[in-house]
């Protein structure tokens, strides 16, 4: 797979899956996608609440606690999901590093194949593999 998706700049924790659905449903395939996610994140993370906005013209957000914000951004189907700092500190960079494995197990449950990416070339465009089960 080589392609490139948006993430935040201060992304914490980052997984990519794919998503690939066309057609005349296509949009609500993706709208229940990512409400799927939504409840996936809030079951695994109590302090998890829905959100709306977004980081940037391309990360959307869609859940957040006081610490960090959760969000996506997806390109041809490559979809980029990750966890935030909400505000720069060391309490929510450690919360988000404490809650890395369970969120690649909710991003897998929820997304399917997860993919870690390998690489960059010089014209920005990214390598992605499959990631460890």
């Amino acid at each position: 797979m080589a392609r490139s998706v948006s993430v935040p700049c201060d992304a914490e924790v980052v997984a990519y899956s794919s998503f690939e659905n066309e057609g005349d449903f296509a949009q609500d395939a993706w709208d229940d996608q990512v409400e799927n996610f939504r409840h996936a994140l809030k079951a695994a993370f109590p302090s998890v609440d829905k959100a709306t906005g977004w980081l940037g013209r391309e990360d959307r957000v869609i859940a957040q606690n006081m610490l960090c914000a959760f969000g996506l951004s997806e390109y041809c189907g490559l979809v980029s999901l990750w966890i935030a700092p909400r505000e720069n500190n060391n309490l929510a960079s450690q919360w988000a590093a404490n809650v890395q494995r369970k969120f690649n197990q909710v991003v897998q449950e929820s997304w399917g194949q997860r993919y870690v990416k390998a690489g960059t070339f010089s014209n920005g465009e990214s390598i992605y593999q499959r990631a460890a089960a």
